[in-house]
């Protein structure tokens, strides 16, 4: 089979330069050039031009999420697209993921590829995984020239927009990638040093540049809507919160595992990154400022009041060295600067519109029974309202697979979505697409009952009495026009 060539994805100069009808023609062409590149063997798709074709469109998709990310707070609804560039975007993924376990995907190709599918991390952690573990010069890039790469966009001199942009991109390719790549960034004591730099000091400036942080009352709600900046600015600090648990988490894991010698050099690794964000300068609050959590107080502190960091330690510490000295003196350092502030702080602005993740409204980590949530995650099981009935979650997933796949049976569809590996919009689309979802009749779907069939034969004493259709009202009437009408 022949297959037309993919060539370089279109930017988005170039097609918002297009009539809609000729942009619809044009993502039309290339979600079938992509289908037919996804039938072809897995050996005969890495040419060139479908690597070229994927780098611009991770690349393409990825600005623009960033951009949506600014400008609406989210990430882009994928609903107000039409269904040929939601297909576009469900078969490039496809090719990724076809592509990474023969070593095509390099690092900026990765990296570009988490930002743009940030809300399918289950696909992206086994396309990462398959990625280095096919191609072992991708960690040796990662950890030469990435990290550093990364160390130096964390510089307290880059503006707050970039600076947003940035520590969202850096958290969307953590979280997805394998455990030796995360590693390399955990082990990078300049690394974490640029973190902390940035969360205590670079921050500051930013408030100070923009005339300071006016915080409510205690135990008052804004009664003001939150400026743009202020969203921006309180959002990266619980991503740089969030990458901190993160890598913290990898270091405390690695240490409860070591054993011997092992062990002796983890603690020293570890303690030795602890101590040395302890000593740098504390970032200094305004005049006539307290020192307020989330706001001008160090990341140590902060991440102490969020998640415990002193209990983290002495749960990864086995009994024989849990009377370490250098333990003994970070509890003590924190419980110390940790008494300067209490409750959420600055987070309360963001109160209005969601508590961040993981943290509830004393500023403390929201027990969960997800372990591996963060303070930027919401748990689905937080209890903040009534969310909508399942029936009426599954109508609007399966109409979102009809607006792309609009060939199947609603009945079908809604089948799919009763079984478990199939809960998600994007497992059934992936599904159809490459012809893996199970046939109707194993589903085990069943006819759509007759209306009224359970209740056809129930029977009353009225059943032959005739009904006065003149009598007969609908809706809300006054108490006494029933009287009189009675």
């Amino acid at each position: 089979m022949i297959a037309t060539a993919l060539p370089p994805y279109p930017s988005t100069r170039a097609r918002t330069a297009l009539s809609p009808s000729q942009l619809a023609i044009l993502t039309a062409k290339i979600a079938h050039t992509l289908q037919d590149t996804l039938s072809l063997p897995t050996d005969r798709l890495s040419t060139p031009t479908t690597i070229s074709f994927l780098a611009s469109y991770a690349r393409d998709a990825a600005h623009q999420a960033l951009d949506t990310l600014l400008w609406d707070g989210s990430t882009p609804a994928t609903s107000s697209t039409s269904r040929e560039t939601r297909t576009v975007h469900a078969r490039a993924l496809q090719l990724a993921e076809r592509l990474a376990p023969i070593g095509m995907l390099d690092i900026l190709l990765l990296f570009d590829l988490s930002i743009a599918y940030t809300t399918h991390p289950k696909r992206l952690r086994a396309l990462l995984s398959a990625a280095f573990l096919s191609s072992a010069p991708l960690l040796h890039e990662l950890r030469n020239s990435a990290v550093h790469a990364f160390t130096a966009v964390l510089s307290p001199s880059t503006g707050l927009y970039s600076l947003r942009k940035f520590t969202h991109s850096l958290l969307c390719f953590l979280r997805v990638c394998p455990p030796e790549a995360i590693r390399v960034f955990a082990h990078s004591k300049d690394f974490h040093i640029a973190l902390a730099r940035t969360y205590d000091t670079g921050l500051a400036a930013v408030v100070q540049s923009y005339g300071g942080l006016r915080l409510p009352p205690n135990d008052a709600r804004l009664e003001r809507p939150l400026d743009e900046w202020e969203r921006i600015f309180l959002e990266t600090k619980v991503a740089l919160i969030d990458t901190f648990h993160l890598l913290l988490k990898m270091l405390l894991l690695d240490l409860a595992r070591a054993a011997g010698t092992a062990r002796a050099a983890e603690s020293e690794h570890v303690f030795g990154i602890v101590f040395a964000l302890f000593d740098l300068p504390a970032p200094a609050p305004a005049p006539s400022s307290l020192p307020t959590p989330f706001l001008n107080r160090p990341l140590l502190v902060d991440f102490q009041h969020a998640y415990d960091l002193s209990r983290l330690f002495s749960d990864a510490l086995s009994s024989t060295a849990a009377d370490d000295a250098r333990l003994g003196a970070l509890v003590a350092s924190l419980g110390i600067q940790n008494d300067s502030g209490r409750g959420p702080g600055a987070l309360k602005l963001l109160l209005g519109s969601g508590v961040p993740a993981g943290i509830d409204a004393r500023g403390n980590r929201r027990p969960t029974t997800n372990t591996t949530s963060f303070p930027g995650e919401i748990a689905s099981s937080s209890g903040l309202g009534a969310g909508p009935s399942i029936d009426s979650v599954v109508d609007a997933q399966v109409s979102e697979v009809l607006s792309i796949l609009p060939d199947h049976a609603p009945d079908y569809v809604r089948a799919l979505f009763r079984r478990s590996e199939y809960s998600t919009v994007e497992r059934v689309v992936e599904a159809l697409l490459e012809g893996t979802a199970p046939p109707s009749e194993m589903l085990g779907a069943t006819e759509p009952r007759e209306e009224f069939e359970y209740t056809r034969d129930r029977r009353n004493v009225f059943d032959a009495e005739e009904i006065d259709l003149s009598r007969v009202h609908i809706g809300k009437k006054r108490c006494m026009a029933i009287f009189v009408s009675g």
